[in-house]
């Protein structure tokens, strides 16, 4: 059972406030003149809706003209469910479908999808009763939108984008109470750049920026998504390799160091800048049972490799 990729993780945090929403979407979800409701949100960076409340286990699509319902903001009811979802109503108990867009100061919020067993009308006058909880819904959701934004500029490291060492702490802490409870291994890596001051001396503090900037993304890249990447301070950086035993962990952090030997960083304006980095390996449960513990052993592997002519990997004993 592999964990769920990090920002789940992060949504877990802020679950409290999720909570007090999903009350609302269940006592919209009771109103007696609509059988079944779907709530999807509008997510800014993706630009795509997202399936919120409940989590069904079918698939429904969108109505053939719900962007024209988008663009005039106003609810659209309909009791001819093949001209707006096409084949996917034939098998359908329900004959009317309703599409209620939720806006806050003209901001696309999301939707709600409703399907009901009732007549035109009274769907339509359902509708008219459930505006004023509508407004309500929509203000939520965009207050859930700036906590969600607030929580993410503060568990995330402003230079690289990756997440920082206060959000790494508390990752890690989950992470290692599941692994106890279903007897996984956690491996950590504790990496740091090499003679990184020399790189600041001699091309400034931007070009420095951007290296650190360039090798978050490249250690990123370079390992799952169910991993976590965090800058830790300054140059040096933590992953969190889930499910991964020692012996494993040694290996990815060894093709990370080649990888990162063999890039060039900065390559503009006739610029290339070359670098090397020392590793520090520990793992769950055999070298700590904590987070500190794991963060501490990692983080003193990597100083056995600084003190053994950098450039290396060394494993937590």
């Amino acid at each position: 059972m592999r964990s769920e990729p990090t920002h789940t993780l992060l949504d877990a945090i802020i679950r409290q406030d999720k909570l007090r929403l999903s009350e609302i979407h269940e006592g919209l979800c009771k109103h007696p003149d609509v059988d079944v409701w779907a709530f999807h949100r509008w997510e800014k960076m993706t630009q795509q809706f997202k399936l919120i409340y409940p989590r069904l286990t079918t698939v429904v699509p969108f109505p053939s003209d719900f962007h024209a319902v988008l663009e005039n903001k106003k609810s659209f009811v309909d009791n001819n469910l093949s001209r707006s979802y096409g084949e996917w109503a034939e098998t359908r108990q329900y004959p009317v479908t309703l599409i209620l867009p939720l806006f806050y100061n003209s901001e696309l919020m999301g939707l709600m999808q409703g399907f009901s067993s009732q007549s035109l009308e009274t769907c339509k006058k359902a509708v008219k009763l459930l505006n004023p909880k509508l407004r309500v819904l929509a203000q939520g959701w965009h207050l859930m939108g700036l906590l969600e934004e607030k929580e993410r500029i503060a568990f995330t490291d402003s230079l690289t984008g990756l997440f920082n060492s206060k959000f790494l702490l508390h990752f890690l802490k989950a992470e290692l109470a599941r692994c106890a409870r279903y007897k996984k291994s956690v491996a950590v890596l504790f990496i740091d750049i090499d003679f990184f001051k020399r790189v600041n001396d001699v091309y400034g503090h931007l070009v420095g920026s951007s290296v650190l900037n360039e090798l978050g993304k490249l250690i990123r890249s370079h390992v799952r998504e169910a991993d976590t990447v965090a800058r830790y301070g300054g140059d040096e950086y933590v992953v969190v390799l889930t499910e991964i035993a020692q012996e494993e962990a040694f290996g990815i952090a060894e093709r990370l160091r080649k990888t990162v030997g063999a890039f060039r960083f900065c390559q503009r304006n006739g610029l290339s800048v070359q670098l090397t980095i020392s590793a520090g390996v520990a793992a769950f449960p055999d070298n700590g049972r904590t987070a500190d513990e794991l963060i501490h052993r990692a983080d003193t592997a990597m100083y056995e490799a600084k003190r053994s002519n950098r450039n290396c990997v060394k494993v937590a004993v």
